[in-house]
């Protein structure tokens, strides 16, 4: 019986390019590393996924994403601490929003 967590993918219904994003480029990827410590990685290339002593079929903890460095080095980071990815040296404009007080 097929997984309902993990369907096979529809033929009939490939997916959209406009949705794909394309792993041929270079990123600058941003992750959460320690106490709110955000750390880059620039121009770095996405390889891939892989799993390291996953316990159980819902256990995401042991998944990590494959980045090559410009340099051609390899490293691994934890799924869960991926924040964002942009193009290499973009300025990105955010705001720092304050978090809501309850009222009393």
């Amino acid at each position: 019986m097929p997984s309902r967590f993990n369907p096979e993918p529809d033929p009939s219904n490939p997916p959209s390019p406009e949705r794909s994003i394309d792993t041929g480029r270079r990123y600058d990827v941003y992750c959460s590393e320690g106490y709110q410590q955000i750390v880059v990685y620039r121009n770095v290339l996405f390889k891939g996924m892989k799993g390291l002593y996953r316990a159980g079929q819902f256990d995401s903890s042991g998944e990590f994403i494959e980045l090559e460095l410009p340099e051609g080095k390899i490293v691994f980071i934890a799924r869960y601490t991926l924040i964002k990815f942009c193009e290499p040296g973009a300025d990105i404009p955010f705001e720092v929003v304050a978090p809501r007080r309850p009222e009393r």
